[in-house]
């Protein structure tokens, strides 16, 4: 055999080698008809940016009410309304608060009071209340907490508030309320009161 044919030969050989299977990264060769996976360095995981510790965010915290704030209750006594009315210079009105506000049963007008001169023979007393909400609303109560009055309060300073547009001068004390009107009128003679005492209604 020549030469040259021997060369032939072995560089056939090293073809077919060659051919017969699939080199791996490394070098070396799978069997014929495995796929190899390609090695990769393992990259660094992506660090997380560290988190913000989670401010607590605190509840707003409620203002407390104002003292004023809540309904009160009081009575109307005839010979009270009686002395209130005269004091403020309003006697004329007393037959009509007394019967307005329920205090002679049976009499559903000033003409049935039997004696004007002592309007308050066989008087009851009947219970009434004022309320002032936290959004500057004011009303009153009769005896069977009917609304019998409204309007808008505001305070104006520590010793005084106002309903609409008549100023009074106020002290709390406790549970208790006591008021008068600034300059007083009728209407507003008749929701203070002077004197009376006005008790915190427990809710």
């Amino acid at each position: 055999m020549s030469r040259s044919i021997v060369i032939v030969g072995i560089a056939v050989s090293m073809v077919v080698v060659a051919c017969s299977g699939v080199a791996s990264p490394s070098g070396v060769a799978a069997p014929s008809g495995t796929i190899m996976e390609p090695i990769s360095s393992p990259s660094a995981a992506p660090t997380a940016a560290p988190s913000e510790a989670a401010v607590p965010t605190a509840a707003p915290s409620e203002l407390p009410a104002h003292p004023l704030v809540g309904e009160w209750l009081g009575e109307h006594r005839c010979e009270h309304i009686v002395e209130a009315l005269t004091a403020a210079g309003f006697a004329e009105t007393i037959l009509d608060n007394i019967v307005g506000n329920r205090l002679l049963p049976g009499v559903a007008g000033v003409d049935q009071i039997a004696d004007p001169d002592d309007p308050c023979e066989g008087a009851i007393v009947v219970p009434h209340s004022h309320e002032f909400t936290a959004d500057g609303r004011f009303a009153s109560y009769d005896g069977s907490h009917q609304q019998v009055d409204d309007g808008a309060f505001t305070i104006v300073d520590e010793d005084t508030f106002a309903i609409d547009r008549t100023t009074f001068t106020y002290v709390v004390e406790g549970d208790e309320l006591r008021f008068e009107a600034d300059e007083p009128t009728q209407w507003s003679t008749m929701v203070a009161l002077p004197g009376l005492v006005w008790e915190r209604v427990e809710e």
